[in-house]
């Protein structure tokens, strides 16, 4: 009998000039291939270090163009890689044998200053950014190169000049338009944007970039007889898209905690005991307390020997001003799960709405126990551990 070694064919990509009259016949943008003169030229990255050579590279004008590029790639099963600014420094903006999805045409920011937005197209660079929002005194955390693509950066992270005020690139990243790998044109629902921020590259092609939105109970309403067109849809300049009647002047703060925290929901109240105790520890900034079981409640904690010091803020009828030290009042104290806002109430805040409820319930407790606490020591009858020093 005689033996037959068998071996597995390996499956072959299409050839590079397949794959060109691809994209020939279903392209209808500009493309470069190995055979072009200025291919050299348009496979080059940033990262000197990659000298991959794709097969083609799709230069993209439109969101059209993207989908027709990546449906090819797919279609052919060629690697597909997605070049913005082309900075990434493992390689993303490139690939070996395969489609390179050009956005670098698609570098259009629009404006809007009043409400301070800005929709910013794929292929735009920090330069392209700045350029735009900076003719109207505005500014995002940005890349500290500005050649430096919007798209790569945000979905990586993002460090920047600005990122001790306003926080990551990817922090500010409020809705996102996306080419998913098998060529669907989608709008990111709250649990895909989640993951595109600091998701990294070749997750999807970004195609528009729109600020913060909230929802917000309007202004001297009864909050307990809410109607639902009291909740109001408001971006960060405090329009309305939705609702009826006016936000609160402190809903700057709102968005401000929202910013520092990536909170999903922020709670204010006016308690007796808030408002006594946020003037009463004006002086230290702040009461503190521990050994309390109710401290275990707040995220992350996970001992009652905890100490949990909640910074006071003053109060201040300059909104812009105010929100700015609740801002640095939240970067210098991070572990931080409430603030007082001196002589008015508490501000606190979850993941969602019910672990800001559960926040305020413990908050609550613990300030009428630090303020009975207190008031029964000054009258010499309660010996125990002091609390709110």
């Amino acid at each position: 009998m005689a033996e037959t070694r068998l071996e597995e064919k390996p499956m072959t990509a299409p050839s590079t000039t397949a794959l060109a009259e691809a994209f020939d016949r279903g392209f209808d943008g500009a493309t470069t291939t190995p055979e072009s003169d200025r291919y050299e030229e348009a496979r080059r990255v940033w990262n000197g270090a990659v000298d991959d050579h794709p097969a083609v590279i799709a230069h993209c004008r439109g969101t059209d163009d993207v989908v027709a590029a990546v449906t090819l790639a797919a279609a052919a099963g060629v690697p597909l890689a997605v070049r913005a600014g082309g900075h990434s420094v493992a390689g993303f903006s490139s690939c070996d044998g395969g489609v390179v999805v050009d956005l670098a045409p698609m570098r259009g920011v629009a404006v809007d200053p009043h409400r301070r937005r800005a929709v910013v197209q794929p292929g735009a660079t920090w330069a392209d950014f700045d350029a735009a929002t900076g003719i109207h005194g505005l500014a995002s955390t940005g890349g500290l190169v500005s050649s430096t693509g919007v798209a790569g950066l945000t979905l990586g992270g993002g460090i920047g000049w600005l990122q001790r005020r306003y926080g990551l690139a990817c922090d500010n990243l409020r809705s996102a338009q996306l080419v998913t790998a098998d060529g669907r044109l989608i709008d990111a629902d709250e649990a895909l944007l989640w993951g595109l921020r600091g998701g990294g590259g070749n997750f999807s092609v970004v195609t528009s970039h729109v600020p913060r939105r909230l929802a917000i109970t309007a202004s001297s309403v009864d909050k307990g007889a809410l109607e639902p067109t009291q909740i109001l849809d408001i971006d960060e300049t405090c329009a309305v898209h939705g609702g009826s009647g006016n936000p609160s002047a402190e809903t700057l703060l709102h968005f401000e905690i929202v910013r520092r925290r990536a909170a999903g929901a922020v709670l204010h109240t006016h308690s007796v005991w808030s408002t006594v105790l946020s003037d009463s520890h004006g002086l230290d900034r702040g009461p503190a307390t521990e050994g309390y079981e109710m401290l275990k409640g707040l995220d992350g904690v996970r001992t009652h020997e905890h100490r949990e010091w909640v910074p006071i803020v003053p109060n201040d009828q300059d909104m812009l001003r105010l929100a700015r030290v609740v801002g640095r009042t939240l970067d210098e104290h991070p572990s931080a799960h409430a603030i007082l806002l001196q002589r008015h109430g508490i501000y606190t805040w979850g993941a969602t709405l019910a672990d800001a409820v559960r926040h305020v319930e413990i908050f609550e407790f613990l300030l009428e126990t630090m303020g009975r606490t207190r008031a029964y020591r000054l009258r010499g009858g309660y010996d125990g551990p002091a609390q709110g020093s």
